[in-house]
């Protein structure tokens, strides 16, 4: 049995943690140990816009004590993320490159979407009634210092996602100067993180039955350790329980809030923002239960390095999350779904037909249906420049599920699905020369499938792909006139040939219509 021991570095708003996994070929991740270091990065960040010189010095000495750390468990991979703290710092390429130099580890920047997307994959395979739970309705909140992801499910679908600048330090930080010119302090920081979650229910989560909260964050664990004083070895409170657990909460001296949470005062201050997060999205929703689980960043991280070398079977069909969420992204900017579901039909049709010999792979698969499925939301900003408004739509989207460069392709599609196709010098998007390839690909195949809808009426039946000695024929019944799909098909045939080397050929049965 082959064993890999594993460390997983999360450079957060509130904290630095190492957790050190041991992966077997056992579908088994075991937690060796896990070292925090409490350090409001965030701080720096959301008061002043970027991270002062005496942070950066100590950032570096806790990261040499990481690499320390991991040399005693002979660790053979790591992975060291960042999140907001650093994301929106200015100084943040200067920081990482000391980092570097400092330490020998190089720290990644994780996008929005990114740092979501690894939680859920992580609750995902610690929480064993995850799909129970989402299945009835749930909203997965992932409370942290920077801001909050609400990621609402419904009949085990992943529906919307939607992040909130709310997050503990970063409330306090824009509260701090107000405080002592307030009334009530408590009723100022209930009032300001009510303005957002409302807007947002009002938006995004109100169509939706939500039964349980699921909660998760960087923040959890002091507030966890309150819970559990509160209510000994529970983890799942009722409304009237949250309720009366948050009351208690709120009522206690900052002194003894530290002293339960066994942290700091200043540290203590973070656990009621956190709180009242939780409560409100779980009032306004009127969920029945919230559940605590203390996955955290570290977590998902193991389990991606897990997946991709083959230690850890997937325990969910993430893709169809992702394509759930996009297609309600695409409703709610008033995509043509008759037209979108039937050109995307007939482009995985095409893809599957020739994907040995086109050097695409199955990610490359739902990245193409993720372009087909938002190719004309642009139409919401305007009929003119469709696909530049789309493009920028996408690009202006936290899409749960895409890495940053994967939007980048996405958007790359959509934004050269019918006008000439530049070269990669010339592309708007910043890409390698791989990303430009698998845009150039894949918007070949979609430009082909969308020829045979010109005129939007659906007008070919029982289409089917072949792929016969490198020829790729289409073939399909109509009783219609296919004049304007022909013209079109010819057109995006001198593309494809171009990219694939391949002329496609269209067979069609016409069909009598009595």
């Amino acid at each position: 049995m082959s064993v890999t021991t594993f460390a997983a570095i999360d450079v957060g708003s509130n904290e630095l943690s190492i957790k050190i996994f041991e992966l077997t070929d056992k579908n088994v991740i075991r937690k060796l140990n896990h070292v925090r270091h409490v350090m409001e990065l965030g701080s720096d960040t959301y008061a002043n816009g970027y991270i002062s010189t005496h942070m950066i010095d100590e950032l570096c000495e806790v990261l040499k004590d990481f690499t320390m750390i991991m040399k005693d468990y002979g660790v053979t991979e790591y992975r060291a993320y960042a999140t907001s703290s650093i994301r929106e710092a200015g100084n943040r390429h200067f920081l990482l490159d000391r980092v570097r130099v400092r330490t020998g580890i190089n720290v990644i920047i994780l996008s929005n979407p990114e740092q979501r997307f690894l939680m859920l994959q992580a609750l995902a395979l610690n929480e064993p009634d995850f799909n129970n739970i989402i299945k009835h309705g749930a909203i997965v909140l992932e409370s942290g210092s920077g801001s909050s992801q609400a990621t609402c499910f419904s009949n085990g679908k992943m529906i919307t996602s939607q992040n909130l600048r709310l997050g503990s330090i970063r409330i306090n930080e824009f509260l701090k100067t107000l405080e002592r010119s307030a009334d009530s302090y408590f009723d100022l920081l209930k009032e300001y993180i009510a303005a957002d979650i409302n807007t947002t229910y009002r938006k995004h989560f109100i169509k939706y039955k939500i039964k349980t909260i699921l909660a998760v964050g960087e923040g959890l664990n002091s507030l966890c350790k309150y819970v559990d004083y509160y209510m000994p070895g529970c983890s799942v409170l009722d409304a009237k329980q949250m309720n009366d657990m948050y009351n208690s909460l709120m009522k206690l001296s900052l002194k003894d809030l530290a002293r339960i949470a066994e942290t700091s005062e200043e540290q203590a201050r973070l656990i009621r923002p956190t709180a009242m997060i939780y409560k409100q999205i779980m009032d306004i929703n009127n969920a029945e239960h919230i559940k605590f689980n203390v996955t955290d960043l570290c977590d998902g991280m193991a389990y991606e390095y897990a997946v991709s070398v083959k230690k850890l079977i997937p325990v969910r069909n993430f893709d169809g999350d992702i394509l759930s969420a996009i297609r309600k992204i695409a409703i709610k900017y008033g995509s043509n779904s008759d037209h979108t579901s039937y050109v995307e039909k007939i482009a995985l049709g095409i893809f599957d037909a020739f994907k040995e010999s086109s050097g695409l792979s199955s990610r490359d698969r739902l990245l193409m249906q993720a372009a087909i499925r938002m190719h004309d939301i642009g139409t919401y900003v305007s009929f003119q420049n469709i696909e530049k408004n789309s493009a920028h739509i996408i690009l202006s989207s936290d899409i749960i599920g895409l890495t940053s460069r994967e939007t980048h392709i996405v958007a790359g599609i959509v934004r050269y699905k019918v006008t000439e196709f530049p070269a990669l010098s010339d592309m708007e998007y910043n890409v390698c020369d791989d990303d430009y390839m698998k845009i150039a690909k894949l918007t070949a195949i979609y430009r082909l499938a969308n020829s045979l809808d010109t005129s939007k009426c659906q007008k070919l039946k029982n289409v089917t792909v072949s792929n016969k000695n490198d020829k790729l024929i289409i073939s399909c019944d109509t009783f219609m006139d296919l004049t304007l799909e022909l013209a079109s098909f010819d057109e995006s045939c001198a593309f494809f040939k171009q990219i694939f080397g391949i002329v496609p050929k269209l067979k069609q049965r016409r069909i009598i219509n009595v």
